[in-house]
């Protein structure tokens, strides 16, 4: 079975109160293409009406062999929002060549075709009934008569580093900066899905080091691309830089501080081990201020 994952929200904890919308692909290609497709419509929508993922609710999108699943927690009818996208044979190329990045593989497709394709199963009511049909073998191939993928990996491609990071004045609120970054990188990760004029997957995520330094923290998105993309690792981190101050408004420290209040346990004691080096009570996360959050926020570098 393959699995593919649009990372959306991460450490959702049990995904309380997730509105769930199933479709079935006749094939494990078409199902990647339009999990990329209606995230990429998801997250626009979230921008456009200010809204932060993670933080105003949480999407997740997973691929099983054609079988895509789509979950919100966003106080939204997001039924409706779904089945209002309209699909364009530009954003289908996206969708190709992201599906074609993930996999490292050069894509072959008759563009047309595989709009169509997509545009029939938008328009394909959601899973009706309690179970979903079974898989046939041949719907797991990578060659369909309209969208393929080579045998050969492709050698076209580059991996790019982008680090959020902060250089802390007390190591103490290291716990608090790795829940900072989590969520920020969460948000950003929509960013860099919906960047104009770029076209990438971001495929991993690694923490720094806590025992290197103990001042620092960084969490390291790792992502692939064309190597003939014009848009280089400079101009990426600038336009991401760009984004904090807008995050910010939309009230990033705030909503966090209500999700902390709500939930203290965002990330897996593992996690927090990994990512700060420290394990702490629930009686940590109530002494947590805005202050606190904000003072954190302003020492942020995004950086290549």
């Amino acid at each position: 079975m393959e699995i593919v994952n649009q990372f959306g929200s991460h450490n959702c904890g049990s995904l309380l109160n997730m509105n769930t919308l199933i479709k079935q692909a006749n094939n494990r290609l078409l199902g990647n293409l339009y999990l990329h497709l209606i995230s990429e419509y998801f997250y626009i929508f979230l921008q456009n009406n200010n809204l932060l993922n993670y933080l105003d609710g949480e999407y997740s999108a997973d691929s099983y062999d054609g079988i895509i699943i789509f979950s919100s927690s966003f106080n939204l009818n997001f039924s409706e929002i779904i089945k209002n996208f309209l699909i364009k044979q530009s954003d289908v190329l996206r969708a190709i060549l992201r599906t074609s990045y993930n996999k490292k593989r050069n894509p072959s497709y008759d563009i047309g075709r595989t709009t169509q394709e997509l545009i029939n199963l938008h328009q394909q009511p959601s899973l009706q009934h309690f179970i979903t049909a079974p898989i046939s073998p041949a719907s797991c191939t990578l060659k369909t008569p309209y969208f393929s993928l080579s045998n050969k990996i492709n050698h076209n491609l580059i991996d790019l580093d982008i680090i959020l990071e902060i250089n802390l004045t007390d190591n103490l609120l290291k716990p608090l900066a790795s829940i900072v970054l989590n969520a920020l990188s969460n948000i950003l990760e929509s960013y860099i899905y919906t960047m104009p004029n770029f076209t990438s997957y971001v495929y991993h995520e690694q923490w720094s080091d806590y025992q290197c330094d103990p001042t620092y923290i960084g969490l390291k998105l790792q992502l692939r691309t064309s190597n003939q993309s014009q848009i280089d690792i400079k101009t990426l981190t600038d336009y991401l830089n760009n984004q904090l101050s807008k995050i910010k408004q939309l009230k990033f420290s705030e909503k966090l501080l209500s999700k902390i209040q709500l939930k203290s346990q965002l990330l897996t004691n593992e996690e927090l081990l990994t990512s700060s080096g420290f394990i702490v009570t629930d009686e940590y996360w109530k002494k947590i201020s805005l202050e606190d959050i904000n003072r954190l926020y302003s020492s942020i570098h995004i950086v290549g």
